[in-house]
């Protein structure tokens, strides 16, 4: 067995069994759990190689790159307090903005992110 590949799988199952989007440092912290002597620059590593094999994708946050499972294209709310992505599906013509751009600029990645608050968070705004 290759070194690292036993964080990896691990990695890997987490993201199987979870539907969020978690930082390194927060993944980290849950794998340590199970595999107390995993370091964050494992984690770190694993995930960018997941990303690179296609198996993860990058999405980015305020507070710092979270990952997904999901890779085929969807779109992303992000919490502008907290850093937290929620996943949507919307109904937009890609082939349309495609069109609208011609050769001068070519899509390679088909969702839209939006920004503001979750719900936790704009409850807690709104108590203030």
């Amino acid at each position: 067995m290759r070194k690292g590949s036993k964080q990896k799988d691990a990695i890997i199952e987490y993201f199987k069994l979870h539907h969020d989007h978690p930082s390194a440092k927060e993944l980290h912290a849950i794998l340590r759990k199970s595999m107390p002597n995993v370091s964050l620059a494992t984690v770190y590593r694993n995930l960018d190689k997941l990303v690179e094999e296609g198996i993860l994708r990058r999405v980015g946050s305020v507070d710092e790159d979270r990952f997904d499972y999901i890779i085929e294209p969807h779109s992303h709310a992000v919490c502008l307090k907290c850093g937290k992505v929620i996943d949507f599906t919307c109904g937009l013509d890609w082939e349309f903005f495609q069109k609208q751009l011609g050769d001068e600029f070519r899509v390679s990645d088909r969702g839209i992110t939006i920004e503001g608050l979750c719900h936790e968070c704009a409850a807690k705004n709104a108590s203030k």
